[in-house]
């Protein structure tokens, strides 16, 4: 039971995971809005198992050109490309070698709703308090 003044550990615990998912999905979130984008074309992919973890994923690699001068390197693809295929790519504008694939940009949006999702429960309780 919640007495009025007093919150709970849970509460605190559970507004402080809620705080972190928006802010770290903010931060994702700005740092894409300073990167300029560019389609790039896939160069590597091959699906990967990785034993330790037990999981799967796609391990890519993509290039593409800014005031041309080729880049290349690792980009994160949530499925299979073939090589050639075309992507979007965001990059710094003043480091063209800091890039990542569009996809990569839905983690902060992730984040944000997970917060937002951790979040119902503590309405719910400042609900409860305020009819008691």
């Amino acid at each position: 039971m919640i007495m009025k003044g007093k919150m709970d550990i849970p509460l605190i615990i559970l507004s402080l995971i809620v705080i972190f998912f928006v802010l770290m999905g903010l931060y994702a979130l700005s740092s894409n809005i300073t990167m300029k984008r560019t389609i790039g074309e896939i160069t590597y992919c091959k699906r990967v198992y990785d034993t330790h973890r037990n999981t799967r994923y796609w391990n890519a690699s993509a290039k593409f050109f800014v005031d041309g001068k080729e880049y290349s390197g690792y980009v994160n693809v949530t499925s299979h490309k073939y090589i050639g295929q075309k992507i979007m790519i965001l990059y710094n504008p003043k480091n063209p070698n800091n890039f990542i694939s569009q996809s990569s940009t839905y983690s902060g949006i992730t984040m944000i709703i997970f917060g937002f999702i951790f979040s119902i429960p503590i309405i719910k309780k400042f609900k409860n308090i305020q009819k008691t």
